[in-house]
């Protein structure tokens, strides 16, 4: 059951100009055009990679899209993709929203992220009905489905409670999916040691250096990788949940510095701290 006051997926969106190729696209809207590999490593995989980076270049997708129209998925096909990959999203931008307490929030969110990042369509939540308004080049017929599937899924209520979002969501992520004890006590163990080094972590798990490292590659994933992941979604909780000034925020999340920081968030949500702190609130 959706929450109360929560918009139906009819609510209007409306999508402004298709930009040129510096423009970007969310990146679980590329991943749910085919069926996911859904083994436990490469959910951890996506995950970690989801937080680190959250976009492809807009023109990708567009192009991913108009070879997925030849063979297009089912209504419940798309919808089981793209719920599968947001029980498994990382990504700060994804928290952001799916923590919001009510619908005039989650607009708020939305529609914030869509003015302040580039994005190949901008899209608005602004009352009933559903109207995708490109006003440069032609939309498909599949990326409307796909952004419907996804839109309507971010809602609270859509999505299960306890998938633990909140200051550890990576690690929470990690035991969702069955991820292996070595890679959810290594995100563990980088939550309380951020500044951790493989060496340092390997010890913390009982474990030598070699072998921690043979479980990270079986996981498709490097220990800077996850070390990042890490890092940014607690720099992301931090910026929602507390008070902290920036580099108070950087440091408690083991970034090098405050530029180190900002340089990590914008590559990862296309905000810089400030923008997502001024969102949070």
């Amino acid at each position: 059951m959706r929450g109360a006051g929560w918009p139906r997926l009819g609510c209007l969106i409306r999508f402004a100009a298709e930009c040129g190729s510096s423009m970007n696209s969310y990146h679980l809207l590329t991943q749910a055009l085919e069926p996911r590999d859904a083994s436990s490593p490469r959910l951890f995989s996506y995950a970690v990679m989801s937080a680190v980076n959250g976009f492809v270049p807009h023109e990708d997708y567009v192009r991913m899209a108009a070879d997925a129209e030849r063979t297009p998925p089912s209504d419940q096909v798309l919808e089981e993709q793209v719920g599968l990959l947001l029980a498994c999203d990382a990504n700060p931008l994804s928290e952001l929203v799916q923590c919001a307490a009510n619908g005039e929030q989650f607009a708020e969110r939305w529609n914030g992220i869509n003015r302040k990042v580039s994005l190949g369509v901008a899209t608005l939540v602004e009352g009933p009905g559903l109207s995708r308004q490109p006003q440069q080049g032609r939309d498909s017929l599949l990326r409307q489905r796909v952004m419907h599937a996804f839109v309507d899924q971010l809602k609270p209520g859509s999505h299960s409670p306890g998938l633990g979002r909140g200051e550890r969501r990576l690690e929470a992520v990690a035991r969702h999916v069955g991820a292996g004890s070595a890679m959810i006590e290594l995100t563990a163990a980088l939550y309380d040691m951020p500044d951790a080094e493989l060496f340092d972590c390997a010890g913390a798990l009982g474990c030598s250096a070699r072998t921690l490292q043979r479980q990270l590659t079986r996981n498709a994933v490097t220990f800077g990788q996850v070390k990042q992941a890490v890092r940014i979604c607690m720099s992301a909780a931090l910026l929602r949940n507390g008070v902290a000034s920036l580099t108070e925020v950087a440091l408690a999340a083991g970034f090098y510095d405050s530029a180190h920081f900002s340089r990590a968030m914008k590559l990862s949500s296309g905000l810089s701290p400030s923008e997502y702190r001024l969102l949070s609130a």
